[in-house]
């Protein structure tokens, strides 16, 4: 890829340009809002969520649409009332795309709906600066946590809030919570067992390295960024990199690399402590270590999709990795090869289109032997 090009694009404040893939638009329908709910995210963005007359979309009741930032709700007049086109992309996420009418009662919050805090306008959106005080940032960032590890069952949005509502309000303390600390919160004897036997599961199911460090949800830092950046420096080194040496690899800007450096450093104190409790890590082998794969896929760009049956996606990426082949986030002309199981959607579709050669879960198995 052109790196000119890559500068003349530039980048957003959530991401680079040039790293847009498109997708094709599914089914639309059109609703009318209620009303908007605004909620705090782990950065301190304040997202409007729009509650919509139930609408049937794609097999699908939708009675919410994100509308992504308040700069959306100003410019384009949603409010009580107004007519909406909507799309659930993928099959999966309700978005706007259209408004046929605006609404003549557009309402921005005053203050964070989570802490009551100062909102300030960064871009088009407005941004809560309390961060750690603020209840919905923590919670969300703990959900975040949780979500991304995918190996804690029962701690969904209600018990984190919960938790952080009686001060549990980090990873820190909430792996080290006892039976007593539960009770004392409000939770029976059955959630309590639950909870506890969840946060162990947590420490001993393996764990990427890379899933690791995205799961504290660092601004720019997602898996894919992760595993980058600990192709060249080991978990327990991350927080020393400064800007300019991770500006060095590739894939990372002069931009990012500041915003991913500042948040590594914020999370030094966490990453520690949570490296010392023993989760059991799956570490990423240094370019240094890596040898030459000999199999069928080994430099090769492969993309999965869909609802596998024999391995998850998750491990079937990893086993990829471990062949010698890159896996990829979305279909591109890059792309060799869409693994494709049960429905696959959009990148299935965006496969076909641009002639990538496509197999299902079982012609996967038969090719890696």
């Amino acid at each position: 890829t052109s790196e000119k090009l890559k500068n003349e694009l530039g980048a957003t404040n959530h991401h680079n340009r040039w790293q847009i893939a498109l997708k094709e638009q599914g089914e639309t329908a059109k609703t009318n809002i209620i009303e908007i709910v605004w909620q705090t995210g782990r950065t301190g963005n304040i997202t409007p969520v729009l509650i919509v007359k139930p609408t049937r979309l794609s097999g699908a009741t939708i009675s919410r649409v994100t509308a992504h930032h308040a700069g959306m709700v100003r410019d384009r007049g949603l409010g009580p009332g107004a007519e909406i086109e909507i799309v659930r992309s993928g099959e999966v996420i309700p978005k706007l795309i259209a408004v046929h009418r605006s609404s003549d009662n557009i309402s921005l919050p005053a203050e964070c709906p989570s802490c009551a805090g100062a909102l300030t306008w960064r871009d088009d959106f407005l941004r809560c600066e309390a961060s750690s005080s603020c209840p919905g940032q923590v919670s969300s960032g703990i959900r975040h946590w949780f979500k991304t590890l995918g190996s804690a069952d029962g701690m969904g949005e209600k018990t984190i809030a919960r938790m952080v509502s009686h001060g549990f309000s980090s990873l820190e303390r909430i792996y080290n919570l006892n039976e007593s600390d539960l009770v004392t919160m409000g939770f029976g004897p059955g959630q309590t067992t639950n909870i506890l036997a969840a946060l162990k599961v947590s420490l001993s199911t393996p764990v990427e390295d890379a899933r690791f460090l995205s799961a504290l949800g660092i601004k720019d830092l997602g898996i894919g960024e992760s595993r980058r950046l600990l192709t060249h420096y080991r978990l327990s080194q991350v927080c020393e990199i400064t800007p300019s040496e991770l500006a060095q690899i590739k894939g990372f800007g002069p931009i990012t690399s500041i915003s991913i450096t500042d948040g590594l450093v914020a999370r030094k104190a966490t990453i520690s402590h949570l490296l010392s409790m023993g989760f059991n890590i799956e570490v990423t082998p240094l370019i240094s270590e890596q040898v030459e794969v000999d199999s069928p896929v080994a430099g090769k760009n492969l993309v999965f999709t869909g609802k596998m049956t024999v391995m998850t996606r998750n491990d079937m990426k990893k086993l990829a990795r471990d062949l010698g082949a890159n896996v990829q986030s979305a279909v591109s002309g890059t792309t060799d090869l869409l693994v494709a199981g049960e429905k696959a959607g959009s990148k299935l579709s965006k496969a076909e289109k641009l002639g990538v050669q496509v197999l299902s879960e079982s012609e996967w198995n038969e090719l890696i032997g």
